[in-house]
């Protein structure tokens, strides 16, 4: 009987796996129904009434478990339902190459022609989010350019690079800083040079370029703020309340979006870079009862997307560019890229149905 019980158990598992779980890269598999077949007893010895019955059932249901399993299997491949998409974080574009947030236009220039050159689409996080939805299938080589902060450069350098290369990108904004060109907000501190919101509504306007959130004003420089506590990430704030903090939170949320949407033109305002790449269940919570159901971190890495779940949408990691990288080192980073087309032809060859 235990062995009966461990190998029931283990045909449940084999069904269960069958089905998938989400968030894992799987390996294309096919399931396909084999005979049982009885082995041949060459023990001269004959088995017990009772074991030779329960042996017999056992067989009956292994047989039945058999022919089940190409009807509970998945008809399509899990590899089907994930696809791996790079995301890359830029920062600073500065003719002089410094800062250590900083690349050169030159070496920009580079990385977009050699992606584009290798077959590489870039997306928006709004394409993300529809394949996650089942509304669009992804090129076979999905990439996502982003850059944080909101810099001058970004619309002096990027933008028309971007143009010239035909490929599009996200640039999440600090809503306090918009339109800093001299000094950091209200003080007399100097800031890099941040475009404004009428130069950030062309860059929307042409298709190439969506503005999203990196706060308000929760990714603020300590050493220029006036407050004691001054708020460097998304993180509460030490002995900060949870209602006090969901509050400032969400107050945030609405007045980046606001700043987003009249400024800019940009029609949805959902996606968020985690200032600094910080952030806690708290914090996403918070997010998501605000709108912001993408999110982006700056733990290096590729996105595994899993259609039909929308958690895969959140912690996106992303590689940062914003230092020498070159175009070899770029390439392999974003090799792993997967997409998944929404109607791939069943694994038989047969060619899946047009649709009007």
């Amino acid at each position: 009987m235990r062995l009966k019980r461990s190998l029931t158990l283990m045909l449940a598992a084999v069904l269960l796996l069958g089905g998938g779980l989400p968030g894992l890269i799987y390996t294309t598999h096919t399931w396909t129904a084999q005979p049982v077949v009885q082995a041949p007893n060459t023990n001269e010895e004959t088995l017990p009434p009772e074991t030779q019955a329960e042996n017999d059932s056992f067989q009956a249901m292994f047989s039945q478990v058999a022919d089940a399993l190409p009807s509970l299997a998945p008809q399509v491949s899990p590899l089907d339902k994930t696809a791996v998409v790079p995301v890359l974080m830029y920062h600073h574009i500065d003719p002089d190459g410094e800062g250590s947030a900083s690349i050169t236009p030159e070496l920009f220039r580079e990385h977009m022609s050699a992606l584009s050159q290798a077959g590489y689409a870039a997306l928006f996080p709004d394409d993300l989010a529809a394949y996650v939805n089942g509304e669009m299938a992804l090129p076979e080589k999905p990439v996502v350019i982003t850059f944080d902060d909101g810099y001058l450069s970004n619309y002096q350098y990027a933008y028309p690079i971007l143009k010239e290369t035909g490929m599009v990108a996200t640039i999440f904004v600090i809503g306090a800083t918009v339109g800093n060109t001299e000094h950091y907000k209200d003080t007399n501190y100097p800031i890099t040079p941040h475009f404004s919101f009428q130069q950030g509504a062309e860059m929307v306007a042409s298709g190439i370029i969506s503005i999203q959130s990196h706060t308000y004003d929760m990714h603020q420089w300590a050493p220029y703020e006036t407050s004691d506590h001054p708020r460097v990430n998304i993180l509460p704030l030490a002995g900060e309340t949870e209602e006090e903090y969901r509050a400032f939170l969400s107050a945030d949320c609405q007045k980046i979006r606001q700043a987003i949407l009249e400024g800019t033109g940009e029609p949805k305002v959902h996606a968020m870079a985690y200032p600094s790449g910080k952030w806690n269940d708290l914090a996403q919570q918070v997010l998501l009862e605000n709108g912001f159901d993408i999110t982006f971190t700056t733990t290096p890495g590729c996105a595994l997307l899993v259609k039909g779940d929308p958690q895969s949408l959140l912690g996106l990691p992303r590689y940062d560019m914003s230092r020498p990288v070159t175009v070899e080192a770029l390439l392999n980073l974003v090799s792993p890229a997967r997409g998944t087309p929404l109607n791939q032809a069943p694994e038989t060859g047969e060619t899946p149905p047009a649709t009007e």
